[in-house]
């Protein structure tokens, strides 16, 4: 499921290893030149962008079997799928055409069929792995498609579009109505109309339940809640939460029932913030502080979850990507290599959860994580003076950090002093004592 994220700026991609190829991308996936790519692997620690090239991503997919293989959606390019964890990317999008995928969805019980949700076309399925896509859209009554998520105990998918919350039992064959309907809203009693809109929209895998993000427009202003369904959408109720800030993006616990995450929005101190309940809504508490770098009009545009137990929790943000691990205060940058960079979704791999990726609207990163030597370069756990001299040389700015991403211990994309003190120390006894910073 993929919540719902608005546009934001680029940056150069990182640079990395690997073979280099010509690709032509057919107009499928949008009119892109001819040209030159090199191919570059999910870095060790170390944000890599392997393309697609000229587009800009606004919901990703993984397959919860297979590692390495990944779904772009992209505004107005159709469908991407890589194979090699993002360092290659293959046009994906018969049938689809260079529409905008607002999100992607796998059904996580036969990984080959994949959903498409489109703003102007409606909805799409493939069952066989992206490579031919068709519409499966009856019983809608628009094609403004926008969020999907799937209930893998019993197959129903649910889909958003401006009319409200639609369900299929048949894999899309036949869509029908939820209770949850969106109508334009009266504002201050005129006869303006103004939509409302889903934020949100997910399923829990273990009870079955449903949540969705609701905004609307409530006369003097405007109105956010979270609602929850226990019937399969027949009906839904009202969460009461901590805070006034508004819910507009949420992931789901896939280790723990009844565990979520929500990203609210302060409209008026323009904070950004999370808020976790472990009993499917009755409860709350905060998730961390603020975001280190990221304070009042920093974004967060999504939430993902990995399987992991601790798991780890993710956050797409205008600064870059945050993780905080399950019952930590702090949340921690994973910015190396893509400081700065504003990240629009964000997933986690389920068969291999080290591996993380972030989509921009300069495609898409990919990280590999994993324990290493604070300013061990090459990974063979001994830190050499001209790995030393290399850390040194990312911190004065003179070299860049793909040269030695294990530099960065902060992974916040720069290179302090203490990081290069580290690896002074770690160059002088070794990289055996685990204990030390």
């Amino acid at each position: 499921m993929q919540a719902a994220a608005s546009s934001a700026g680029s940056r150069p991609s990182a640079a990395g290893g690997g073979k280099r190829f010509t690709i032509v991308v057919v107009a499928a996936c949008g009119l892109l030149l001819s040209g030159h790519l090199d191919a570059a692997a999910a870095g060790v620690n170390l944000w890599t962008n392997g393309g697609p090239e000229g587009a800009v991503v606004i919901s990703l997919a993984v397959d919860p079997e297979t590692a390495g293989t990944v779904y772009a959606g992209t505004a107005g390019k159709g469908v991407f799928k890589s194979t090699d964890g993002g360092a290659t990317w293959q046009c994906a999008s018969n049938g689809l055409g260079s529409i905008y995928v607002d999100d992607l969805l796998v059904d996580p019980n036969t990984p080959t069929t994949l959903y498409a949700a489109s703003p102007n076309n409606g909805v799409f399925k493939s069952i066989d792995g992206a490579d031919h896509w068709a519409p499966i859209n009856a019983g809608l009554p628009s094609s403004s498609a926008h969020l999907l998520t799937l209930d893998a105990n019993t197959g129903t998918v649910y889909v958003s579009i401006n009319d409200g919350v639609f369900k299929s039992f048949d894999g899309g064959g036949f869509w029908l109505p939820t209770g949850l309907e969106m109508q334009p809203s009266l504002v201050s009693g005129d006869d303006v109309t103004l939509p409302s809109a889903l934020d949100c929209l997910a399923v829990d895998r273990f009870t079955g339940t449903l949540y969705a993000c609701v905004f609307g427009w409530v006369s003097p202003g405007l109105s956010w809640e979270l609602r929850k369904s226990v019937d399969g959408g027949a009906s839904w109720d009202t969460l009461t939460l901590p805070t006034s800030a508004a819910p507009y993006a949420i992931a789901i616990e896939s280790a723990a029932p009844a565990t979520i995450y929500v990203a609210t929005f302060d409209v008026l101190a323009t904070e950004y913030g999370v808020i976790k309940s472990m009993d499917g809504g009755d409860s709350w508490q905060n998730v961390g502080s603020t975001l280190p770098g990221c304070v009042a009009d920093c974004r967060i545009s999504a939430l993902a979850v990995d399987r992991a137990y601790p798991s780890r929790l993710y956050a797409a943000t205008d600064m870059g990507v945050y993780t905080i691990a399950a019952g930590a205060d702090q949340w921690t940058p994973l910015n190396t290599g893509i400081a700065g960079t504003p990240v629009l979704t964000v997933a986690v791999e389920s068969a291999d959860p080290a591996s993380a990726y972030a989509g921009t609207s300069g495609g898409v990163f990919a990280i590999h994580q994993a324990p290493g030597c604070r300013g061990d370069c090459d990974g063979n756990q001994v830190v050499t003076v001209d790995e030393l001299i290399v850390a040194v040389g990312i911190a004065l700015g003179r070299q860049s950090m793909p040269a030695c991403a294990a530099a960065d211990g902060g992974t916040d994309g720069e290179i302090a002093v203490s990081d290069v003190v580290a690896a002074v120390d770690n160059a002088l006894l070794g990289c055996a004592d685990v204990s030390r910073p």
